[in-house]
């Protein structure tokens, strides 16, 4: 296809992180979300919490060349396998603090806000301009995996 960009693996082992999580208040749950992504994580959270999951598009986290390919393509990077990437609720009067230590490891330099929970059930996704769409989980991975 004839693309530059700078893309790389984000493969990584998780539990140093983790484990710097664990005498922090405020971390309710936490997962990878090398299986179905962000969006996967999320409705898995929903389900288990049974409240709703507001993912605001303008704060994730993703590679410009990764957003860009995505659009070009058609595809949603929320439905992307992110092995080495960490996905939590977060009580929301501890999320900066959170956010500051996740920042302060090399694993979690990129960590963000990128959603809330919300009263009304399922997963939606804010875009640029406030506009809402819902997220069903996909029925396949939209790309193979290699593994």
């Amino acid at each position: 296809m004839g693309l530059d960009g700078a893309l790389s693996s984000d493969c990584a082992v998780l539990t140093p992180l983790i484990q710097t999580l664990r005498p922090l208040s405020g971390v309710k749950a936490l997962r990878d979300a090398t299986r179905g992504g962000v969006n996967a994580v999320a409705h898995e959270f929903a389900a288990a919490s049974g409240c709703g999951i507001e993912l605001q598009e303008a704060t994730l986290p993703v590679n410009d060349t990764v957003r860009g390919v995505c659009e070009l393509l058609g595809l949603d990077a929320l439905n992307f396998a992110n092995e080495g990437k960490l996905v939590l609720a977060v009580a929301r009067d501890e999320a900066e603090n959170v956010l500051a230590h996740l920042r302060s490891h090399a694993l979690g330099r990129d960590a963000a806000i990128i959603g809330e929970v919300v009263v009304r059930p399922g997963v939606r996704s804010v875009g640029l301009y406030g506009v809402k769409r819902t997220l069903d989980l996909p029925h396949a991975e939209p790309l193979p995996r290699i593994c």
